[in-house]
């Protein structure tokens, strides 16, 4: 799976010049397999800049998980694409960031949204 956009190279700065460590929660699949995949791709691509993969199962919401990580992690960003996680997200303490997708184009979120991740860093640099 290639990664979105300029995905790729504003992760590596953000995480190589900034110090920034991410942590993926996706409705991937509970497979064993499909989650070894996920790490190892994000590893490829993204080196280190990913400190852990949740993997939940297909189309799980979120809202559990983000409750756990809104209280481990309150304040911190959460880059989502599915406007009901990003308000899970954000009833829980995190900061959101909504990636605009051809899906989610016309939802009114609580957050910012950015057409992709040269937004994000200069949303999350400029602070």
């Amino acid at each position: 799976m290639p990664p979105l956009r300029d995905a790729q190279w504003y992760i590596n700065l953000l995480h190589e010049k900034y110090g920034y460590k991410f942590i993926a929660i996706t409705s991937l699949s509970l497979d064993p397999y499909a989650r070894s995949l996920r790490e190892r791709n994000l590893k490829k691509l993204m080196g280190d800049a990913f400190i852990e993969v949740i993997c939940l199962d297909t189309g799980a919401d979120k809202d559990e998980i983000l409750a756990e990580y809104g209280a481990k992690y309150p304040g911190n960003y959460w880059i989502e694409d599915k406007p009901e996680n990003l308000k899970a997200g954000t009833d829980n303490g995190l900061v959101g960031i909504l990636v605009e997708h051809g899906h989610n184009m016309n939802s009114a979120v609580e957050g910012t949204v950015v057409k992709n991740w040269e937004e994000i860093h200069q949303l999350i640099t400029s602070e």
